[in-house]
């Protein structure tokens, strides 16, 4: 949808809700479902894969946290990777991306992280899009170029 539309339509959907309504809303838009859905439903082939708020659904692929931590110390990622329960660590070009088996690893590292100075830290679960993307995949999809 144009922006126009999408406005108008997120508003009509907000009134229904108020006036007590169900919406069954079907799209592959995840940032839209995020926006306005109260419940997210994955289906593939007919089966309900999962059904949990938004926030929840990152759950479906991984109980991990993602810990983002910038102006991190050289070699932080190799002693960040060494503790019990994390489950991936990668560098990019902004720093590090920590992904942990659960909130006490995420304790640590965060304890680590600023006991090593780090200037910026951050945690999140997995979105939906990325969810889809990992529980869908691309389904042999490309694009030409």
């Amino acid at each position: 949808m144009d922006p126009v539309s999408a406005h108008a339509f997120r508003g009509l959907v907000a009134q229904l809700r108020g006036d007590g309504r169900t919406i069954l809303l079907t799209t592959h838009d995840m940032a839209e479902a995020a926006d306005v859905c109260d419940r997210i439903s994955l289906i593939e082939h007919g089966r309900v894969l999962t059904t949990a708020r938004p926030a929840e659904v990152g759950r479906l692929i991984s109980e991990y946290e993602r810990v983002e931590v910038t102006g991190c110390p050289p070699g932080l990622a190799g002693v960040v990777a060494r503790i019990p329960g994390v489950v991936a660590v990668s560098t990019g070009d902004t720093g590090l991306r920590v992904e942990t088996g659960g909130p006490d690893v995420t304790r640590e590292v965060l304890r680590l992280c600023g006991a090593a100075g780090v200037t910026g830290i951050t945690t999140s679960r997995p979105g939906l899009e990325e969810v889809y993307l990992h529980v869908f995949g691309r389904r042999g999809m490309r694009v030409d170029r």
